[in-house]
């Protein structure tokens, strides 16, 4: 008789809003206790005792989960983006993603009821991560099942991979003119250019210096101020003067 080979066991932490996603939050808490998947799963509801230190334990699961998972709903969504003060500041889910991110742990958004991530440039800056990372739907029926396994299956992934190291964004590509003009243009291109605006200066700086009928030198512009001497300055012998 052959025994069933177990799934190595992992443990996620599903974070969400009570007021918003706790029926998708339970139903994918059964989902991942259904059958030999090899998951534990920590909801606050079902894994937190009377009496217990709410924050510590929070953060205790934290550090001990393998991965993270956030549903956002439409309200989640927007509320992540505030700037929280005073009383606010106490938002569990917003400590739970700032915890995950500190700890650098797998944190899979998972986007429920038509809700979509919002732009990067709304988040605070202790959450800003979250914004870059590529979210998971879970639709209602009938698609819940269908995305309800992908999910599941990504989980196994990154169980089974090495933990994330710090996530440093790729640098922004440099739009500046100078760097589109040193990318673009070879460089005796560039020499032959530099050269020709040189030579437009030159002209320029000359033009606005010729004395004129109305010279007025306070508004005269001198191209020794501008662009240095290239010759070296005239010198007398001693004893003779200018």
């Amino acid at each position: 008789m052959t025994q069933q080979s177990e799934a190595p066991l992992g443990t996620v932490f599903i974070s969400y809003r009570r007021s918003e996603s706790a029926d998708v939050a339970g139903r994918l808490r059964d989902r991942l206790l259904l059958g030999n998947r090899g998951w534990r799963v920590f909801k606050d509801v079902n894994s937190v005792g009377g009496g217990d230190d709410f924050p510590r334990v929070l953060s205790e699961r934290i550090d001990q989960c393998n991965v993270v998972i956030i549903i956002i709903g439409p309200k989640l969504a927007s509320d992540l983006t505030r700037r929280l003060e005073g009383s606010a500041k106490r938002d569990w889910v917003r400590m739970e993603v700032v915890a995950a991110l500190k700890l650098e742990k797998p944190l899979v958004p998972v986007m429920v009821s038509g809700a979509s991530m919002p732009d990067p440039r709304a988040f605070p800056d202790d959450i800003l991560d979250l914004a870059w990372l590529q979210s998971m739907p879970l639709r209602g029926d009938p698609d819940f099942d269908a995305d309800a396994e992908r999910l599941i299956a990504r989980l196994g992934e990154l169980r089974d991979s090495p933990q994330l190291g710090s996530r440093e964004l790729p640098p922004l590509p440099d739009w500046s003119i100078g760097s589109i003009f040193r990318e673009s243009v070879p460089l005796i291109q560039r020499q032959w250019v530099r050269l020709a605006v040189a030579s437009v200066v030159v002209y320029l700086l000359n033009f606005l210096t010729m004395p004129g009928d109305n010279d007025d030198a306070s508004v005269r512009l001198s191209a020794s101020h501008i662009i240095p001497r290239l010759e070296p300055p005239l010198r007398y012998p001693p004893g003779c003067r200018a």
